[in-house]
Protein backbone atom coordinates (compact mmCIF):
# COMPACT_ATOMS: atom_id res chain seq x y z
CA UNK A 1 0.00 0.00 0.00
CA UNK A 2 1.33 3.29 -0.86
CA UNK A 3 -0.98 5.68 0.07
CA UNK A 4 -0.44 8.62 0.92
CA UNK A 5 2.09 10.18 -2.07
CA UNK A 6 2.93 7.57 -3.79
CA UNK A 7 -0.21 6.04 -5.69
CA UNK A 8 0.86 5.59 -8.73
CA UNK A 9 2.47 2.53 -7.61
CA UNK A 10 -0.58 1.19 -5.54
CA UNK A 11 -3.23 1.77 -2.90
CA UNK A 12 -4.69 0.46 -0.02
CA UNK A 13 -7.57 -0.51 -2.02
CA UNK A 14 -5.82 -2.28 -5.05
CA UNK A 15 -2.95 -4.24 -2.79
CA UNK A 16 -6.08 -5.48 -0.08
CA UNK A 17 -8.20 -6.69 -2.62
CA UNK A 18 -4.92 -8.43 -4.22
CA UNK A 19 -4.45 -9.63 -0.62
CA UNK A 20 -8.08 -10.89 -0.73
CA UNK A 21 -7.86 -12.67 -3.87
CA UNK A 22 -4.85 -14.52 -2.98
CA UNK A 23 -5.92 -15.76 0.71
CA UNK A 24 -4.44 -13.48 3.16
CA UNK A 25 -6.51 -11.70 5.60
CA UNK A 26 -4.00 -9.35 7.30
CA UNK A 27 -1.75 -6.68 5.83
CA UNK A 28 0.85 -5.10 7.78
CA UNK A 29 1.78 -2.07 6.34
CA UNK A 30 5.38 -0.04 5.99
CA UNK A 31 5.76 3.89 6.87
CA UNK A 32 8.19 4.61 3.77
CA UNK A 33 5.13 6.67 2.04
CA UNK A 34 4.85 10.14 1.55
CA UNK A 35 5.21 11.88 4.18
CA UNK A 36 6.64 9.25 5.78
CA UNK A 37 5.05 7.37 9.07
CA UNK A 38 7.35 8.77 11.99
CA UNK A 39 4.60 10.64 14.02
CA UNK A 40 1.52 9.80 15.92
CA UNK A 41 -0.37 12.03 14.17
CA UNK A 42 0.34 10.93 10.65
CA UNK A 43 0.05 7.34 11.82
CA UNK A 44 -3.52 8.02 12.87
CA UNK A 45 -3.98 9.89 9.32
CA UNK A 46 -2.99 6.26 7.97
CA UNK A 47 -5.66 4.71 9.66
CA UNK A 48 -8.43 7.24 8.91
CA UNK A 49 -7.04 7.30 5.14
CA UNK A 50 -8.15 3.37 5.33
CA UNK A 51 -11.28 3.50 6.89
CA UNK A 52 -13.75 2.11 4.03
CA UNK A 53 -10.86 1.01 1.34
CA UNK A 54 -9.25 -2.01 2.69
CA UNK A 55 -10.68 -5.36 2.01
CA UNK A 56 -8.97 -7.30 4.67
CA UNK A 57 -7.71 -6.34 8.10
CA UNK A 58 -5.12 -4.03 8.07
CA UNK A 59 -2.16 -2.19 10.27
CA UNK A 60 0.67 0.84 9.79
CA UNK A 61 3.81 0.76 11.28
CA UNK A 62 5.52 3.78 12.90
CA UNK A 63 8.94 4.92 11.49
CA UNK A 64 11.73 5.45 13.62
CA UNK A 65 14.49 8.10 13.35
CA UNK A 66 17.01 9.23 15.39
CA UNK A 67 14.58 12.30 16.72
CA UNK A 68 11.29 10.46 17.34
CA UNK A 69 12.17 8.27 20.77
CA UNK A 70 9.01 10.32 22.65
CA UNK A 71 6.75 9.20 19.68
CA UNK A 72 7.68 6.05 20.33
CA UNK A 73 7.08 5.99 23.89
CA UNK A 74 3.79 7.29 23.14
CA UNK A 75 2.66 4.64 21.03
CA UNK A 76 -0.40 2.63 21.43
CA UNK A 77 0.56 -1.03 21.37
CA UNK A 78 -3.46 -2.00 20.78
CA UNK A 79 -3.14 -0.18 17.63
CA UNK A 80 0.04 0.14 16.22
CA UNK A 81 1.40 -3.53 15.15
CA UNK A 82 5.20 -1.86 15.92
CA UNK A 83 7.84 0.20 14.92
CA UNK A 84 9.68 -0.09 11.93
CA UNK A 85 13.86 0.18 12.37
CA UNK A 86 15.47 0.87 9.10
CA UNK A 87 19.14 -0.14 10.31
CA UNK A 88 20.51 1.55 6.49
CA UNK A 89 20.00 4.81 4.53
CA UNK A 90 18.24 2.90 1.74
CA UNK A 91 14.76 4.73 2.36
CA UNK A 92 14.43 8.13 3.26
CA UNK A 93 15.35 9.64 6.14
CA UNK A 94 14.28 6.99 8.79
CA UNK A 95 17.84 6.10 9.32
CA UNK A 96 18.56 5.06 12.85
CA UNK A 97 22.34 5.14 12.73
CA UNK A 98 23.46 6.04 16.33
CA UNK A 99 23.59 3.12 18.84
CA UNK A 100 22.78 5.25 21.95
CA UNK A 101 19.33 6.03 20.18
CA UNK A 102 19.09 2.45 19.28
CA UNK A 103 19.82 0.99 22.91
CA UNK A 104 17.10 3.90 23.79
CA UNK A 105 14.76 2.87 21.36
CA UNK A 106 14.49 -1.10 22.16
CA UNK A 107 14.40 0.26 26.14
CA UNK A 108 11.66 2.13 25.73
CA UNK A 109 9.28 1.08 22.78
CA UNK A 110 6.01 -0.63 24.14
CA UNK A 111 5.55 -2.63 21.39
CA UNK A 112 7.52 -5.24 18.82
CA UNK A 113 10.56 -3.59 16.63
CA UNK A 114 10.39 -4.62 13.05
CA UNK A 115 14.03 -4.57 11.80
CA UNK A 116 15.58 -3.57 8.64
CA UNK A 117 18.57 -4.32 8.78
CA UNK A 118 21.76 -3.12 6.48
CA UNK A 119 25.00 -2.13 7.35
CA UNK A 120 25.04 1.52 5.44
CA UNK A 121 28.88 1.84 5.13
CA UNK A 122 29.70 -1.44 3.67
CA UNK A 123 26.66 -0.77 1.33
CA UNK A 124 28.12 3.21 0.26
CA UNK A 125 31.58 0.87 -0.11
CA UNK A 126 30.18 -1.44 -2.17
CA UNK A 127 28.57 1.48 -4.63
CA UNK A 128 31.74 2.57 -4.80
CA UNK A 129 33.80 -0.91 -6.00
CA UNK A 130 30.61 -0.95 -8.59
CA UNK A 131 30.76 2.14 -10.09
CA UNK A 132 35.17 2.07 -10.12
CA UNK A 133 33.99 -0.99 -12.10
CA UNK A 134 31.67 0.48 -14.26
CA UNK A 135 28.89 -2.05 -13.56
CA UNK A 136 25.11 -1.50 -13.93
CA UNK A 137 23.41 -1.93 -10.30
CA UNK A 138 20.15 -3.76 -11.33
CA UNK A 139 18.58 -3.86 -7.97
CA UNK A 140 19.19 -3.17 -4.14
CA UNK A 141 20.14 -6.79 -3.51
CA UNK A 142 23.79 -6.07 -5.69
CA UNK A 143 24.96 -3.80 -3.43
CA UNK A 144 23.22 -4.80 -0.07
CA UNK A 145 24.48 -8.06 0.34
CA UNK A 146 24.62 -10.40 3.34
CA UNK A 147 27.30 -9.54 5.09
CA UNK A 148 26.14 -6.07 5.20
CA UNK A 149 22.78 -7.77 6.77
CA UNK A 150 24.17 -10.01 8.77
CA UNK A 151 26.49 -7.36 10.53
CA UNK A 152 23.53 -4.94 11.09
CA UNK A 153 21.78 -8.26 12.48
CA UNK A 154 23.85 -9.14 14.63
CA UNK A 155 24.31 -6.04 16.08
CA UNK A 156 20.44 -5.17 15.96
CA UNK A 157 19.82 -9.05 18.09
CA UNK A 158 22.82 -8.20 20.21
CA UNK A 159 20.50 -4.52 21.33
CA UNK A 160 17.66 -6.86 21.79
CA UNK A 161 19.03 -9.09 23.84
CA UNK A 162 20.66 -6.29 26.13
CA UNK A 163 17.12 -5.19 26.82
CA UNK A 164 14.10 -5.98 28.91
CA UNK A 165 11.19 -6.25 27.76
CA UNK A 166 12.05 -5.88 23.97
CA UNK A 167 10.90 -7.79 21.38
CA UNK A 168 12.53 -8.15 17.50
CA UNK A 169 11.59 -9.34 14.33
CA UNK A 170 14.17 -8.97 11.20
CA UNK A 171 13.00 -8.59 8.17
CA UNK A 172 14.73 -9.24 4.30
CA UNK A 173 16.91 -11.68 5.91
CA UNK A 174 17.34 -15.63 4.71
CA UNK A 175 16.25 -16.91 7.93
CA UNK A 176 13.19 -14.02 9.30
CA UNK A 177 13.28 -14.52 13.01
CA UNK A 178 11.85 -13.03 15.82
CA UNK A 179 13.90 -13.03 19.43
CA UNK A 180 11.96 -12.37 22.67
CA UNK A 181 14.21 -12.36 26.17
CA UNK A 182 12.29 -12.85 29.77
CA UNK A 183 13.63 -11.03 32.93
CA UNK A 184 12.34 -11.86 35.79
CA UNK A 185 10.93 -7.90 36.94
CA UNK A 186 10.48 -6.55 33.48
CA UNK A 187 9.18 -8.82 31.20
CA UNK A 188 7.67 -11.66 33.69
CA UNK A 189 5.19 -13.18 31.27
CA UNK A 190 6.66 -12.90 27.67
CA UNK A 191 7.76 -16.80 27.32
CA UNK A 192 4.40 -18.06 28.89
CA UNK A 193 2.82 -15.19 26.51
CA UNK A 194 4.99 -16.37 22.99
CA UNK A 195 4.99 -20.17 23.57
CA UNK A 196 0.54 -20.08 24.61
CA UNK A 197 -0.20 -17.43 21.78
CA UNK A 198 1.97 -20.17 19.15
CA UNK A 199 0.22 -23.26 20.30
CA UNK A 200 -3.29 -21.68 20.57
CA UNK A 201 -2.46 -20.88 16.34
CA UNK A 202 -1.68 -23.90 15.55
CA UNK A 203 -3.96 -25.96 13.20
CA UNK A 204 -2.79 -29.28 12.88
CA UNK A 205 0.40 -29.80 14.85
CA UNK A 206 2.41 -28.89 17.88
CA UNK A 207 6.27 -30.80 18.16
CA UNK A 208 7.81 -29.91 21.48
CA UNK A 209 10.98 -31.27 22.90
CA UNK A 210 12.03 -29.98 26.37
CA UNK A 211 13.48 -31.85 29.13
CA UNK A 212 11.57 -29.45 31.99
CA UNK A 213 8.21 -30.20 31.35
CA UNK A 214 6.29 -29.85 34.61
CA UNK A 215 3.77 -27.51 32.62
CA UNK A 216 2.93 -24.65 34.33
CA UNK A 217 -0.48 -22.26 33.42
CA UNK A 218 -0.71 -20.72 30.43
CA UNK A 219 1.20 -23.44 28.56
CA UNK A 220 -0.38 -26.42 30.18
CA UNK A 221 -3.96 -24.68 29.36
CA UNK A 222 -2.84 -24.18 25.40
CA UNK A 223 -2.13 -27.77 25.01
CA UNK A 224 -5.66 -28.90 26.57
CA UNK A 225 -7.26 -26.34 24.04
CA UNK A 226 -5.20 -27.50 20.83
CA UNK A 227 -5.83 -31.19 21.34
CA UNK A 228 -9.40 -30.11 22.36
CA UNK A 229 -9.46 -28.58 18.93
CA UNK A 230 -8.34 -31.77 17.18
CA UNK A 231 -4.79 -30.43 16.64
CA UNK A 232 -2.27 -33.40 16.91
CA UNK A 233 0.32 -32.57 20.02
CA UNK A 234 3.69 -34.53 20.03
CA UNK A 235 5.76 -34.18 22.72
CA UNK A 236 9.38 -35.64 23.84
CA UNK A 237 10.58 -35.90 27.40
CA UNK A 238 14.16 -37.26 27.94
CA UNK A 239 13.76 -40.66 30.39
CA UNK A 240 16.30 -38.97 32.94
CA UNK A 241 17.56 -35.97 33.25
CA UNK A 242 19.38 -34.08 35.76
CA UNK A 243 17.05 -34.75 38.83
CA UNK A 244 14.80 -37.17 40.11
CA UNK A 245 12.04 -34.64 41.00
CA UNK A 246 11.86 -33.48 37.68
CA UNK A 247 11.80 -36.93 35.87
CA UNK A 248 8.96 -37.76 38.10
CA UNK A 249 6.64 -34.50 37.88
CA UNK A 250 7.56 -34.72 33.91
CA UNK A 251 6.29 -37.97 33.85
CA UNK A 252 3.18 -37.02 35.57
CA UNK A 253 2.28 -33.88 33.20
CA UNK A 254 2.77 -36.06 30.55
CA UNK A 255 0.45 -38.81 31.56
CA UNK A 256 -2.29 -35.85 31.82
CA UNK A 257 -1.27 -34.93 28.51
CA UNK A 258 -1.05 -38.66 27.08
CA UNK A 259 -5.21 -39.18 28.90
CA UNK A 260 -6.37 -36.07 26.63
CA UNK A 261 -4.27 -37.32 23.50
CA UNK A 262 -1.19 -36.19 23.26
CA UNK A 263 1.44 -38.91 21.52
CA UNK A 264 4.06 -38.61 24.54
CA UNK A 265 7.71 -40.24 23.61
CA UNK A 266 10.38 -41.17 26.60
CA UNK A 267 13.56 -40.42 24.47
CA UNK A 268 16.18 -43.36 26.25
CA UNK A 269 19.24 -42.29 24.30
CA UNK A 270 20.38 -39.84 26.56
CA UNK A 271 19.60 -36.18 28.05
CA UNK A 272 17.95 -34.71 25.94
CA UNK A 273 18.48 -31.01 26.59
CA UNK A 274 16.97 -29.55 23.25
CA UNK A 275 13.78 -26.72 24.13
CA UNK A 276 12.56 -26.50 20.87
CA UNK A 277 8.97 -26.02 19.25
CA UNK A 278 6.96 -26.56 16.04
CA UNK A 279 4.16 -25.56 14.61
CA UNK A 280 2.17 -26.84 11.45
CA UNK A 281 5.58 -27.61 9.87
CA UNK A 282 5.64 -23.48 9.19
CA UNK A 283 7.97 -22.01 11.93
CA UNK A 284 9.59 -23.17 14.95
CA UNK A 285 11.61 -21.76 18.47
CA UNK A 286 14.75 -22.67 19.69
CA UNK A 287 16.02 -21.50 23.16
CA UNK A 288 16.74 -21.64 27.02
CA UNK A 289 13.09 -21.84 27.89
CA UNK A 290 12.05 -24.73 29.98
CA UNK A 291 9.08 -25.10 30.08
CA UNK A 292 8.03 -25.53 34.59
CA UNK A 293 7.57 -22.98 36.61
CA UNK A 294 11.28 -22.04 37.75
CA UNK A 295 12.00 -20.86 33.43
CA UNK A 296 8.72 -19.88 33.32
CA UNK A 297 8.48 -17.18 36.08
CA UNK A 298 12.09 -16.79 37.69
CA UNK A 299 14.84 -17.37 35.29
CA UNK A 300 16.51 -15.38 32.41
CA UNK A 301 15.67 -16.77 29.17
CA UNK A 302 15.76 -16.05 25.45
CA UNK A 303 14.28 -17.66 22.24
CA UNK A 304 14.47 -17.48 18.69
CA UNK A 305 11.17 -17.47 17.33
CA UNK A 306 12.16 -19.18 13.42
CA UNK A 307 9.60 -17.98 10.35
CA UNK A 308 10.80 -21.14 7.83
CA UNK A 309 9.20 -24.12 6.51
CA UNK A 310 12.82 -25.24 6.11
CA UNK A 311 14.39 -25.17 9.18
CA UNK A 312 11.26 -26.14 10.57
CA UNK A 313 11.58 -29.24 8.36
CA UNK A 314 14.73 -29.97 9.09
CA UNK A 315 13.92 -30.18 12.90
CA UNK A 316 10.88 -32.01 12.20
CA UNK A 317 12.85 -34.79 10.55
CA UNK A 318 15.76 -34.55 13.79
CA UNK A 319 12.35 -34.95 16.02
CA UNK A 320 11.29 -38.31 13.56
CA UNK A 321 14.60 -39.31 14.17
CA UNK A 322 14.54 -39.32 17.86
CA UNK A 323 11.46 -40.91 17.95
CA UNK A 324 13.26 -44.10 17.56
CA UNK A 325 15.15 -44.05 20.17
CA UNK A 326 11.91 -43.06 22.03
CA UNK A 327 9.51 -45.12 24.11
CA UNK A 328 5.50 -44.18 23.08
CA UNK A 329 3.89 -43.13 26.81
CA UNK A 330 1.03 -45.96 27.14
CA UNK A 331 -1.28 -46.42 30.03
CA UNK A 332 1.65 -50.00 30.57
CA UNK A 333 4.27 -48.16 30.04
CA UNK A 334 3.39 -45.34 32.40
CA UNK A 335 2.77 -48.14 35.31
CA UNK A 336 6.14 -50.34 34.75
CA UNK A 337 8.10 -47.20 34.24
CA UNK A 338 6.45 -44.78 37.37
CA UNK A 339 5.49 -47.19 39.83
CA UNK A 340 3.77 -46.28 43.31
CA UNK A 341 6.42 -44.85 44.86
CA UNK A 342 7.65 -42.44 41.72
CA UNK A 343 3.81 -41.91 41.62
CA UNK A 344 3.40 -40.22 44.78
CA UNK A 345 6.58 -38.59 44.89
CA UNK A 346 5.42 -37.08 41.85
CA UNK A 347 2.58 -35.97 43.85
CA UNK A 348 4.40 -34.04 46.43
CA UNK A 349 6.60 -32.47 44.26
CA UNK A 350 3.95 -31.07 42.15
CA UNK A 351 1.83 -30.12 45.51
CA UNK A 352 5.21 -28.29 46.57
CA UNK A 353 5.63 -26.39 43.02
CA UNK A 354 2.25 -25.07 43.59
CA UNK A 355 2.95 -23.47 47.00
CA UNK A 356 6.04 -22.24 45.81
Amino acid sequence: MRDPGLTHKATMESETRAAARGGVTTVLDMPNVVPQTTTLQLLKERYAMAEGKCHVNYGFYLGATNDNLEEIKRLDPTRCPGVKLFMGSSTGNMLVDREEVLHRIFRDSPTLIVAHCEDTARIKSEERRVKSEERRVKNESNIQGSEGNSDSSLFTLHSSLQTPDSSLFTLHSSLPIAFASRWPRESPGIMRQTYSTAIDNAQHLVQIVNPYAGLFGEVRAALRRALERGVRVQFMVSTKSDGKANDDVTGLEMRKLMKRGAEVYLYDGGFHHSKVMMIDSIFCTVGTTNLDARSLCFDYEVNAFIFSPTTTHELQQIFRDDIEHSTLLTPEVWKERFPASRRFRARIFTIAKRLM
